[in-house]
C-alpha cells in the first residue's frame, strides 16, 4: 500500500473521487454511505492519486491508525466554517513563508534524570550519546538514510535544527542541561 500526502488545496478540500464521479464525503463509517469500490483523493502533486479499494480500506479499518485524516475528511465534507478556516490556513502559510534557512539553529534541552534504583541514574555520557544520535537524525547524517522509505525520501535531509544541553536555567543560572531526581514512586505502564 502506498503512503500519501495529502494537502488542502482551496478546489479541492475533502473532494473524494469515487469510481470516476464526484462526490462530497467522508469516509463510509463516518457518513453512513456505502463502501465505494475506490477511494481516491488529492495527493502532493495537486493531482489524483489513487486511493485505497475496499479490500484494503477494510484491512486499515481493522487496524488501529490515526483518525487525523479520516476526521478531517468529515470535517471538510461537513462543516462549512471548517472548510473556510483550512482555506485561510492553507493561503496564509503559502502567502507567508519566509525564504529557507541556511544556519543551523541549536536549541538548548534540559535532560531531566528520574530513578528508583543506582542503575537506572544514567551516566551524562549516555545522555551525551543519545543527543549525538538526535542531532545526526536532524542533520541528515545519520547511519541509516538508505532505510528510508521511498514514498518519504524525497522529504528527507537536514533540518538544520541541533540540540545541546542548556547552559542556563529559566532563571539565568549556570546549569549542567541535565536534572537528576530520585524518586521512590513506582514508575507507571501504559499498555
Amino acid at each position: 500500500m502506498k503512503a500519501h500526502c495529502t494537502h488542502f488545496h482551496d478546489a479541492s478540500i475533502a473532494e473524494l473521487d469515487v469510481a470516476g464521479s464526484r462526490m462530497r464525503g467522508g469516509f463510509p463509517e463516518l457518513t453512513g454511505r456505502p463502501a465505494p469500490a475506490t477511494i481516491r483523493r488529492r495527493g502532493c502533486t495537486g493531482r489524483d492519486e489513487p486511493g485505497f479499494n475496499q479490500q484494503e480500506f477494510a484491512v486499515i479499518r481493522q487496524r488501529r491508525i490515526c483518525a487525523t485524516m479520516p476526521h478531517h475528511f468529515e470535517l471538510a465534507a461537513t462543516d462549512e466554517a471548517y472548510r473556510s478556516n483550512r482555506r485561510q490556513i492553507e493561503t496564509f502559510t503559502r502567502t507567508t513563508r519566509p525564504a529557507p534557512r541556511t544556519q543551523v539553529i541549536t536549541i538548548p534541552v534540559v535532560v531531566h534524570v528520574i530513578y528508583r534504583e543506582a542503575e537506572e541514574n544514567i551516566s551524562d555520557l549516555q545522555i551525551l550519546s543519545q543527543l549525538e544520535v538526535l542531532n545526526d537524525d536532524f542533520r541528515f547524517r545519520n547511519g541509516d538514510r538508505e532505510g528510508i522509505p521511498k514514498a518519504f525520501q524525497h522529504a528527507a535531509g537536514d533540518a538544520l535544527i541541533e540540540f545541546a544541553l542548556a547552559t542556563r536555567d529559566p532563571d539565568g543560572r549556570p546549569s549542567s542541561g541535565i536534572t537528576r531526581t530520585s524518586t521512590s514512586t513506582a514508575p507507571s505502564r501504559s499498555r
